[in-house]
């Protein structure tokens, strides 16, 4: 019963604070009654936690306020309902950038599919519009590819037979002099070279690669006149082995340096350095524009802070004159009831008044005919006048004239 009575002492005290509005109020100040409805539904929400809680669950907080152990598996319980929040944002926010990700890597899929179909088609375009020109000046296609091939095989074939005439001259040569003469070895390092830049023509810079045919070209003539000038005994043969022996080892050197510093991926590792320069602007741009979004995002939230709180400020300031409205119009509702009921007040003190005067009248009208009346008994008794059977009934006349 205690529960029941402090469940309902406050709704009765409620009501009876709450004023029913009469039917002007109602038409004067519709809007205000949805206001204070919610007003006092706000009381009674923030009322009910403390009515409806029972009085046998106080001792059960004050033990578990008082409790260390509970307190500490309190603490724990928050502190991973905490984590756990925590890491549910977080797991939401990498499903964003997932998401995110995504999207934006299926932009780029087809972005670069359509930059290689670009290119591909400019390529294209590019060899139509050459082999239409090739036509024009009865140029086939096959035509300029035989043409291709046969200056490779006619450069290849070359130099295959230089390098075996070489041969048959460094053979020749020692089956005259002998294998460790002088000249015979001459000729085998002059083959060797020549073999060696045949071998490594493809591996070398394109300047090189014309250098080297053309020391391809030259370098068995050479031989021929070394070999022409010891047989006979010219007197030029050890000034020229000097000086092309001299010029073989450093065109050997150059050979293996350009064999060794030619890179067939050179192009290929410009294109990875211009790829790096783009992914450091890239993380560059990215970090300046996530500094950007967290300046603008909190921009954002100040403004929509500052827009809240005015919006709020607003309402209040309307919620605050509503109910000074309400108030003034309650205020001039019982003010009027007062009113009324002081003028009922006064319409019944003036009929009581008017009753009171009424009945003294009668009163006086009552005492003055009895007081005539003993008179005239008086007179009577003194006179013998004959006594009326009812002189009430008289007219007034009569009475007058008796008197």
């Amino acid at each position: 019963m205690s529960g029941y009575r402090q469940i309902e002492q406050p709704e009765m005290i409620r009501r009876r604070c709450v004023r029913r509005p009469d039917s002007s109020w109602k038409k004067a100040g519709e809007d205000m009654e949805s206001s204070d409805k919610e007003i006092m539904d706000r009381i009674a929400e923030q009322e009910k936690p403390e009515q409806e809680r029972p009085e046998q669950e106080k001792p059960k907080q004050e033990v578990i306020n008082e409790s260390l152990q509970l307190q500490k598996a309190v603490w724990v319980r928050d502190e991973i309902e905490r984590r756990r929040k925590e890491e549910d944002a977080l797991l939401d926010q990498i499903f964003a950038e997932q998401k995110a990700l995504h999207e934006l890597n299926e932009n780029v899929d087809e972005n670069m599919k359509h930059a290689s179909e670009g290119r591909r088609y400019r390529e294209e375009m590019k060899e139509r519009l050459n082999r239409q020109v090739y036509a024009m000046h009865d140029l086939s296609e096959d035509k300029m590819e035989g043409m291709r091939e046969y200056s490779n095989a006619y450069h290849k074939g070359f130099a295959l037979a230089m390098f075996l005439l070489s041969l048959v001259l460094c053979v020749f040569c020692g089956y005259l002099n002998g294998i460790a003469s002088q000249i015979t070895l001459a000729m085998l390092f002059f083959t060797a070279l020549q073999g060696a830049v045949l071998i490594q023509e493809t591996r070398c810079f394109l300047v090189w690669k014309w250098i080297c045919r053309l020391a391809q070209m030259l370098t068995f003539p050479g031989m021929l006149v070394l070999f022409i000038g010891n047989e006979l005994g010219y007197s030029y043969y050890e000034r020229a082995l000097k000086y092309s022996l001299a010029g073989a080892f450093a065109f050997l050197a150059l050979t293996m340096a350009a064999y060794f510093l030619y890179d067939p991926y050179r192009t290929a590792r410009d294109r990875i350095r211009d790829a790096k320069s783009t992914i450091r602007n890239v993380e560059r741009i990215a970090r300046k524009q996530v500094k950007k979004n967290q300046k603008t995002r909190i921009k954002e939230e100040n403004r929509t802070q500052k827009q809240q709180d005015k919006e709020e400020s607003r309402a209040e300031k309307l919620r605050q004159k509503e109910a000074d409205r309400a108030e003034r119009l309650r205020q001039k509702e019982e003010n009027r009831a007062e009113k009324l009921r002081q003028k009922e007040e006064k319409r019944a003190e003036n009929l009581r008044q008017k009753e009171e005067d009424a009945e003294q009248r009668q009163e006086r009208s009552d005492q003055k005919k009895e007081e005539f009346l003993s008179r005239f008994r008086k007179v009577k008794a003194s006179d013998d006048i004959p006594e009326p059977a009812d002189f009430e009934s008289l007219p007034e006349d009569d009475t007058k004239s008796a008197v």
